[in-house]
């Protein structure tokens, strides 16, 4: 597996509850980092946040299976509204 596919496979890797707990540590920080080769900033991670704390556990399941990029669109469609 070369680097560029390795990233490749990291980026549509589920954000898991590890990456919500990397979010909440950007937002205390406030700085960005790297969750799963995708860089989130504070903007990024304070969005993911503010969804996912705002439904129900049964979206939370869900959300958890979703890659970075997917969950931080969606978080955005639903933030712009």
């Amino acid at each position: 597996m070369t680097k560029r596919d390795y990233i490749q496979a990291q980026r549509v890797k589920p954000i898991g509850e590890e990456g919500i707990r990397q979010c909440r540590t950007i937002i205390e920080s406030a700085s960005f980092a790297k969750i799963n080769e995708v860089m989130v900033d504070t903007f990024s991670a304070s969005a993911i946040l503010t969804v996912y704390d705002n439904v129900s556990d049964v979206v939370k399941q869900r959300i958890v299976t979703m890659p970075v990029s997917q969950i931080t669109d969606i978080a955005f469609r639903i933030l712009a509204k």
